[in-house]
């Protein structure tokens, strides 16, 4: 089984917030409400095309991009970041896991000099650092009237899949960063996150996942940063996204060097170093688990993690001699 040197770092979004484990065996109960806040991209370039045979196979292609690109919140939260080109493709799946994400192509016709906007669905990203040019698979929705009472009735214009244009800046839509109400979650114990992690893990495919000897799993983990949001809300910080990675309860459910747990504690204690992140947490961890070839998880976990006072490191995952 290949398993990761490290899980992914920076700030990668979560997984998503997923329903409350309401018992160490993780039976799930619903989360309580609380405010949400999605994140949008904007990926500027100097021409491109979009062209297909219909409507629902097209390729977009954006050309002269930057190498980076612009992520930012919609309301409660004021947050805009800087993302590199190669990131947001390596983390586009567990971006939009659940479904390609709705996004609003804008640019100027070859020979006009007014704008216009298509609207399109976009997947399996592709970014070419060499050609500085991003490529789409995508679907057009065509736009209807307004038919909001009392609106003004107006045409959509007619507008062609452009297979060429210029100054084009592509905003995708959805990507989730819920803020959920972790007041009574999950307390991982354990000490630091491997240890912590790995307990939960073996106790979990010991006492409530029925597995065969030698039955290897998928799991996908993600860390988000608790944090207050005025007025008295709370909201999550995505930390790092280990996407679905083969797991073997056997071997893989313990801290040690150059494992999955250890990877990802390491990923995590970068991005506190990087930060520091005031106080002690908590952090929140969402959990799947996958079985087989299926695409849903099998079972689902909100895990609570509140820095211990001896560190998030576990002395399972130190390489032998120290290194």
């Amino acid at each position: 089984m290949h398993i990761p040197r490290r899980a992914i770092a920076g700030l990668a979004v979560s997984i998503g917030a997923l329903a409350v484990c309401g018992s160490a065996s993780a039976a799930t109960s619903a989360p309580r409400a609380a405010p949400s806040a999605s994140y949008l991209f904007s990926i500027p370039s100097g021409s491109g095309s979009l062209t297909g045979r219909d409507d629902h196979h097209l390729t977009l292609r954006l050309r002269g991009a930057r190498d980076s690109l612009t992520r930012f919140t919609d309301r409660p939260l004021r947050e805009a970041t800087v993302v590199a080109d190669v990131d947001f493709a390596r983390h586009f799946a567990g971006y939009f896991a659940e479904d390609d994400p709705n996004a609003v192509l804008t640019y100027t016709p070859r020979g006009s000099q007014v704008p216009v906007s298509v609207v399109l669905t976009v997947g399996a990203p592709r970014w070419n650092a060499r050609r500085d040019t991003w490529t789409f698979s995508a679907t057009r929705i065509r736009k209807t009237s307004d038919d909001l009472a009392g609106s003004v009735r107006i045409r959509p214009a007619a507008i062609p899949d452009p297979r060429s244009f210029a100054h084009g800046t592509l905003l995708i839509d959805g990507s989730s960063a819920t803020a959920i109400d972790v007041s009574d979650p999950i307390e991982l114990t354990g000490g630091g996150v491997a240890a912590a992690l790995g307990g939960f893990l073996h106790g979990l495919f010991t006492n409530d996942i029925t597995r065969t000897p030698g039955e290897t799993f998928a799991i996908g983990l993600s860390a988000s940063y608790t944090f207050q949001v005025d007025p008295g809300g709370t909201a999550l910080l995505p930390v790092t996204l280990l996407p679905r990675t083969s797991f073997d309860p056997a071997t893989d459910a313990r801290a040690a060097p150059g494992g999955v747990l250890c990877a990802f504690e390491a990923a995590i204690a970068a991005w506190q170093d990087a930060q520091a992140p005031g106080g002690r947490g908590p952090y929140v961890f969402s959990l799947l688990v996958y079985g087989g070839s299926g695409k849903a998880p099998i079972s689902t976990a909100t895990l609570d993690y509140t820095v211990p006072s001896g560190g998030l490191t576990s002395p399972g995952c130190a390489s032998p001699g120290g290194g």
